[in-house]
Parts: C-alpha cells; sequence; structure tokens
C-alpha cells in the first residue's frame, strides 16, 4: 500500500446504527458535515436515508442495509474498518411506540434485541465509545408537579420504556467490564424533519388523509416536553467533542405543552379548516405517558449548546413538516433554529 493511499485511511469510525431514522440520518449528516468517517447500519425500513453519497468527498460513508442483531455483522463490518478506533452511536430501537403498546415482541425484538447486537460489536470490534440514545419514558408518569432527575428511580409504564431502561442496564455492564466510556442520552419527544413518527408527524398525516377532521388520541391534556432534532444534535456531538460520559437529560427543561396546544398551533398554521375530536381518556393508549418534564441542569452545566423552549420546538418542527410536504400553510414567524 503507497503512503498517498495510506495517508487516506481514517483512523477513526464513526458507526450510526439506526442511521437511517429521523434521528439518526440528522446526526449522520451533521458528522459528513463535520469531515467525519461514517458507517451506517439500518435495515431501513422504517428510517430514510437522505444523505447524498457524493456530497462530502473527504469523508467516508458506507451504509449497510443490514440488521445490527446479525451474528455475522462484525466480522462485515471489519471489511471496511479494518483496525481502526469506532466511535458507536447507538440510535436503533422500535419507531412505532403505539404499535409496540400492543404488541411487546416489537421492542423486545427491534429496541432490546439492537441493544444485544450492539453488546457483541463492542466485544468484538476497537471501540473507543459509545452513546445511546435513551429516553424520557424510562421514568414513567411524572410524580406530583417535579423534573425527573438522572438520579431519580425509573418506573417506565410502557414496553419501549421498559426495554430502553434494560438497554441501558446491559450497557452499562458491558461498557463497565471492557472499560469503554458510556453516555447514555436520555430524550425528551424529538420533532422536525425527516420523522417518521410521533405526535405533530401523525396530526399532519391524519390531516392529508381527511382533511376535515383531526381524531387526536387522549383527551389533549397530555403534557410534555418538545425538542428540535437539529438542537439535539448539537448536544449530542458538543457531549462527544468534550468527552463527557454518563446520564444526561436532553429537552428544553421547561414545563412542556399539552397537545391541545399544539393542535391550536396546527390550526393557525394550517391553511384548511378541520374540526376536532378529543377521546375521554388522558392516556392516548396503553403506555402513554401522560406528563412528562425532566430537569436539564446537569446538561446546561456541561453542553453549552443554547436553550429552545417545547413551544419554539413544535412551532419550527410544523414549519419543516409542512414545508418538506409541499403543504399550503402560514408561518407569520420564522422559528429557524440560530446557532
Amino acid at each position: 500500500m503507497s503512503a498517498a493511499s495510506k495517508e487516506n485511511i481514517p483512523d477513526l469510525i464513526h458507526l450510526v446504527i439506526g442511521g437511517a431514522g429521523f434521528i439518526g440520518s440528522a446526526l449522520s449528516k451533521r458528522l459528513l458535515e463535520d469531515h467525519e468517517h461514517v458507517i451506517v447500519v439500518d435495515n431501513n425500513l422504517s428510517g430514510r436515508v437522505e444523505i447524498e453519497r457524493n456530497t462530502h468527498p473527504a469523508s467516508t460513508y458506507v451504509i449497510l442495509e443490514s440488521e445490527v442483531q446479525r451474528s455475522d455483522l462484525p466480522s462485515i463490518l471489519r471489511s471496511h474498518i479494518s483496525e481502526m478506533k469506532v466511535v458507536i452511536w447507538h440510535l436503533a430501537a422500535n419507531s412505532d411506540i403505539q404499535a409496540g403498546a400492543t404488541s411487546p415482541s416489537l421492542d423486545l425484538q427491534n429496541t432490546l434485541g439492537s441493544t444485544l447486537g450492539v453488546l457483541n460489536l463492542m466485544s468484538q470490534l476497537n471501540v473507543i465509545s459509545v452513546y445511546f440514545a435513551s429516553t424520557s419514558a424510562v421514568y414513567g408518569n411524572l410524580v406530583e408537579s417535579n423534573f425527573s432527575k438522572e438520579s431519580d428511580v425509573c418506573n417506565p409504564i410502557s414496553y419501549y420504556g421498559a426495554m430502553k431502561l434494560a438497554s441501558e442496564h446491559l450497557l452499562n455492564i458491558s461498557a463497565e467490564r471492557a472499560s469503554v466510556p458510556l453516555t447514555i442520552f436520555r430524550f425528551a419527544n424529538i420533532v422536525g424533519t425527516p420523522s417518521t413518527h410521533g405526535v405533530i408527524h401523525d396530526f399532519i398525516e391524519k390531516l392529508s388523509c381527511k382533511a376535515e377532521k383531526l381524531d387526536v388520541l387522549g383527551d389533549g391534556s397530555q403534557s410534555k416536553t418538545y425538542l428540535h432534532v437539529q438542537q439535539l444534535v448539537d448536544m449530542m456531538l458538543c457531549a462527544h467533542k468534550q468527552g463527557l460520559q454518563g446520564v444526561y437529560n436532553l429537552g428544553p427543561g421547561d414545563n412542556g405543552i399539552e397537545v391541545r396546544r399544539i393542535v391550536e398551533i396546527l390550526s393557525e398554521h394550517y391553511n384548511h379548516k378541520f374540526s376536532t375530536s378529543y377521546q375521554s381518556s388522558a392516556q392516548g393508549w396503553p403506555g402513554d405517558v401522560v406528563t412528562s418534564r425532566m430537569e436539564i441542569s446537569k446538561a446546561k452545566r456541561d453542553i453549552p449548546v443554547m436553550a429552545v423552549s417545547s413551544l419554539q420546538s413544535v412551532h419550527m418542527a410544523l414549519h419543516d413538516i409542512l414545508a418538506a410536504k409541499s403543504i399550503a400553510h402560514n408561518c407569520a414567524e420564522n422559528f429557524e433554529l440560530k446557532s
């Protein structure tokens, strides 16, 4: 091998598990923009690859349309990465939370199962750090008016939250045994494009099919915090660059916003008038967390990224999704995220 060709071989690869999905594709794009070398592993069933392979010629970009649970995946990856150092971003999980509410096998296979695949990669590749996308769902319903802290006892009420919490435990054990730094991010509700699920995405999809009426799961009183996907990626990469470890709540740190208010904002933006029907119960589906707020003082201390409120994030996401779908809308204010 010539000296010139050796110079073109990176010494570090970012392995993005679930990198064709909503958050994964946003993260992969940003890594490539930073001239990092990226390999995406994704079955590409529910995700969407929107990264132009030739956009960043200075970087390595490979996508393997493969299940992370495949036992031969480490050997397949070694043909791409040789003995390079590997940073794992574990973003793979069941993305259909409502379907998983009544079918525990979905989260057992796709959420916990993907973590077992990551454990296999950790044992067979030269992994130097792992970042795991967990969720505020591990806390369960908020008790009284408190904000959930990283040190709180977790009490998930959904299969999704339970499998994410089990994944946290398994990753902690493996990371400690292998002396690999581990960072666990517990996300608020992430919104923006190219989303594949979530309350805003679901509302717009419903109106696309039946523009006269919006059927809302729950009574609209559900109150949760929302974070724009671009700000989330800012926070994750900032944590990586600073070498942070441990558990971090990533969210706006505010009181959140009710579903009824999101419907009102959507009606303000949407050119077509529609009626709205709500259910009698606050819980939209089995395992739906009615109230969720997270304490973010730890993230504020260690991750100096601009805070954007739940309300701003919802506005930006609505604008993004409506624009991406070429749906006529009214947007009186510009809610673009500014650095």
